[in-house]
């Protein structure tokens, strides 16, 4: 009597799993800019409009972005949830690697967007913030 393997009991569904992952992943890790831009960036143009500050076109790109996510975020989300959506039923359905590595591109591309993107809106939004202390501090 022959044994039979994971994989063959399975249906060989390990790279639809992986694909299914590397998808939900790279869509998970959109969370972070989002999470920032809607609840971190709000609290920043507060400060900056308080202050009356002259702002760097990048600051204010950020913070049109912010308030952009934050008045179209059915969209956003609805965007969102069509790419991983698509990409996990992509990989369900057809039994093929081209689909997983589409998943596993998305997931990379995913997260060097996300972190390059987290690190310019966080540079972006403190360096006026911190020429404001500067500034108060010296008068």
């Amino acid at each position: 009597m022959t044994q039979m393997t994971p994989s063959q009991t399975q249906g060989d569904r390990g790279p639809s799993v992986a694909g299914a992952l590397l998808a939900i992943f790279g869509g998970l890790l959109w969370l972070i800019p989002t999470a920032l831009v809607v609840l971190v960036v709000p609290k920043f143009v507060k400060i900056f409009e308080d202050s009356g500050a002259e702002l760097p076109t990048a600051t204010q790109a950020v913070i049109t972005v912010a308030w952009a996510v934050s008045a179209w975020w059915p969209l956003v989300a609805l965007v969102w949830l069509a790419v991983v959506g698509g990409l996990v039923a992509l990989c369900e359905k057809v039994r093929a690697r081209w689909p997983v590595v589409l998943a596993g591109m998305f997931a990379g591309l995913s997260l060097l967007g996300v972190g390059v993107g987290t690190f310019l809106m966080v540079v972006v939004l403190f360096v006026p913030l911190v020429e404001m202390i500067e500034l108060m501090s010296q008068g």
